[in-house]
């Protein structure tokens, strides 16, 4: 039950994912304030990211510069917004997006449609004639409902696929990010 809770959980708001979590605690006889865990969880990754950096996926950069300056842009996605602004900001492209949409703007999150309709409407674009570039299984379900072409952009060249760490106990799960029906 929890593994398959954890790999639901790729993409989705922490939020949402420690609301998963506490409800399912049921041996639990004081349930954890969500906002203070969301609080540690930020404080947390805050530290982090001061202590190691924040990571830089050239692919999603790459993909910003080369669409900068011809259509609109808009960021959708289900982190924090602090931590989001500081990622675009870290890697350089802040600037180059009209709208950032994060979970905290939205009431449903990925999978529902919402994060990516809002981002159409904060820069009047249809939603039918936008493209979303998205790295969940949760985020393409959500970019699919929102009626947008959806690029799935860990199958593309350059994005980074770390491996596993041989004590892992997630090595046994199969891999359900890619279509390989020869498996």
């Amino acid at each position: 039950m929890y593994i398959y809770n954890i790999m639901i959980c790729l993409g989705v708001p922490v939020r949402d994912i420690f609301e998963l979590l506490v409800s399912e605690a049921t041996h639990l006889e004081v349930k954890p304030d969500i906002d203070e865990l969301c609080r540690v969880k930020k404080s947390i990754s805050s530290s982090a990211a001061s202590e190691i950096g924040i990571p830089k996926i050239d692919i999603v950069v790459n993909i910003a510069k080369a669409y900068h300056g011809k259509i609109p842009l808009a960021v959708a996605s289900s982190g924090f917004k602090s931590h989001v602004l500081a990622s675009l900001k870290e890697n350089n492209i802040l600037e180059l997006f009209d709208a950032i949409i994060t979970a905290e703007d939205v009431t449903n999150p990925k999978p529902a449609p919402d994060i990516f309709l809002l981002a159409a409407q904060k820069i009047n674009c249809d939603p039918k004639k936008c493209r979303g570039f998205e790295d969940a299984d949760l985020g393409m379900t959500a970019l699919y409902a929102a009626g947008m072409q959806a690029i799935d952009v860990r199958k593309m060249p350059g994005y980074p696929h770390s491996k596993a760490s041989d004590r892992s106990v997630l090595l046994d799960i199969p891999n359900t990010t890619t279509s390989d029906s020869s498996n």
